[in-house]
């Protein structure tokens, strides 16, 4: 380690400490961001993943951008988004041998999607509409293994 932090934006530091999610490119340039990725969506995953560690985003239009994004990424059938999400799944949600973990994170990533969709309002009618689109979407990616282990989408 050399003790070097590199911090391109230069609130990578304060952000940390404040458990702030903010996009580290203009505005304008969201979607250049949202693109350069090893695999696409990634980022988008990761930002959930990071929401349930207690991060919260710096304003309602990075929520918004965020989730708008999420629900597009499922019609870019180009970007190859479900390979994307089952190795997120993999590495970060259903990893090791322990299905009580399994259930505790899924629940916890689960949770912060539908809070965060819920509060960006891009999906019509509330948790009940979130929860569908949900089972319809990132629930597909799930490994085979038995469903019924995690409550509410059995």
């Amino acid at each position: 380690m050399t003790g070097v932090l590199i911090d391109p934006s230069g609130f990578g530091r304060i952000d940390s400490v404040n458990f702030t999610l903010r996009i580290p490119y203009p505005e304008n340039s969201w979607k250049f961001w949202l693109e350069d990725d090893r695999l696409y969506g990634m980022k988008l995953l990761r930002y959930f993943n990071f929401c349930g560690r207690g991060f919260t985003p710096i304003d309602q239009k990075t929520r918004r951008f965020i989730c708008e994004a999420m629900v597009e990424a499922f019609k870019k059938t180009e970007c190859n988004f479900m390979e994307t999400l089952q190795v997120f799944f993999k590495r970060k949600v259903f990893r090791g041998a322990i299905l009580e973990k399994h259930v505790t994170k899924e629940g916890s990533f689960r949770g912060k999607v539908l809070s965060e969709m819920v509060l960006s309002e891009v999906i019509p009618g509330g948790h009940d509409g979130v929860l569908t689109w949900y089972k319809s979407t990132l629930q597909k990616a799930y490994p085979e293994h038995n469903l019924t282990l995690h409550p509410g989408l059995e």
